[in-house]
């Protein structure tokens, strides 16, 4: 396993943490995605169906950008200045605790891949960097070529 500060990230797709069935329910409603889109049963491979494969996903991944924000107040704000990475957390952070707000790339990612897992989609999680030369920056004169940000 890996470790991320004192948290452990699984890396066999067996280890990776789930939501249940009710949790889905909760994250549907939280995202607003449209009655049309609802699964009956929302856990297990429905992900393979011909109802619920590509315009499900493409439904999920649209809902879920529009409704938790991007934020990182807590790594600013808090008192300890971190971040979890448990999904059971990050789940609570985001529907239960209905405080409307976001949270950080590896937060939000983090759901929705364990949405789309619990939903019985194939996830592969892979990290990324901004790299420069595709920003505003690049078209200064004094610039020294593509560099990349931190992790």
């Amino acid at each position: 396993m890996n470790s991320i500060g004192s948290e452990e990230i699984p890396h066999s797709r067996s280890e990776r943490p789930l939501y249940s069935s009710a949790q889905l329910s909760v994250y549907f409603t939280r995202i607003g995605l449209p009655i049309s889109y609802l699964p009956t049963n929302p856990v297990g491979p429905i992900a393979h169906t011909e109802d619920y494969g590509l315009e499900f996903l493409n439904a999920l991944m649209r809902h879920h950008l529009t409704a938790i924000p991007f934020e990182n107040l807590s790594m600013h704000y808090s008192h300890n200045r971190g971040m979890t990475l448990d999904m059971q957390e990050i789940y609570s952070i985001f529907t239960d605790q209905g405080r409307g707000r976001g949270g950080h790339c590896l937060q939000m990612n983090g759901l929705f891949g364990t949405v789309l897992s619990s939903l019985g989609f194939h996830v592969t999680t892979v990290a990324a960097r901004v790299n420069t030369a595709c920003q505003a920056v690049a078209r200064n004169p004094g610039y020294k070529g593509p560099s990349y940000n931190g992790w």
